[in-house]
């Protein structure tokens, strides 16, 4: 009797440790996507958006991005929205990141790049409310992005001293190793 108890112990044991080293998943994204089916499991059904991508990864999975252009075509999400003298600002990003995730360029930075929007490029006027950053990562996860470009990216304001005026290209608690 007393070794039936360690037997089930001991498989539970490796069952645990079996879904903990095999419970991650990857998840991919590819712009150039034209199957028809978008799930999000392989390079040929990878999403279109980033974003939908990153909202099904899980803390510790990772997404994989193929080369291409992400820009208008991936919209934008709201990331940061603060009030300072009784005025909102909010930001917005194309891609928005808030889980403990590894967000990787398949090909590397220059095979892949995320483009955010200015405000008006016509004018050269960078800031505004039509201004869309490329990354956002909006808590302090732990989140790793990898081997991308960004570019023509902006954020609503400089005027003031608060956190969507900051990171037009990418804004968020992260390191540059």
């Amino acid at each position: 009797m007393k070794h039936a108890y360690r037997e089930k112990a001991l498989a539970v044991v490796a069952l645990a440790w079996s879904f903990a080293s095999f419970g991650a998943t990857t998840w991919y994204a590819n712009v150039a996507n034209r199957s028809g089916t978008e799930d999000g499991m392989s390079e040929a059904t990878g999403f279109v958006k980033i974003q939908d991508a990153v909202d099904l990864a899980a803390d510790g999975d990772t997404v994989i991005v193929l080369p291409g252009t992400y820009g208008e075509e991936q919209g934008a999400r709201s990331d940061y929205s603060v009030e300072k003298d009784g005025v909102t600002y909010t930001s917005r990003s194309r891609v928005v990141i808030g889980r403990n995730i590894t967000l990787k360029s398949r090909d590397g930075a220059d095979a892949t790049h995320v483009v955010g929007r200015w405000h008006d490029a016509a004018a050269g006027v960078a800031v505004g409310e039509n201004a869309v950053r490329a990354i956002a990562i909006t808590n302090e996860t732990g989140a790793v992005v990898q081997g991308f470009t960004v570019r023509d990216s902006s954020t609503v304001t400089s005027a003031v001293n608060i956190a969507p005026a900051y990171g037009g290209g990418i804004a968020g608690p992260f390191t540059v190793a």
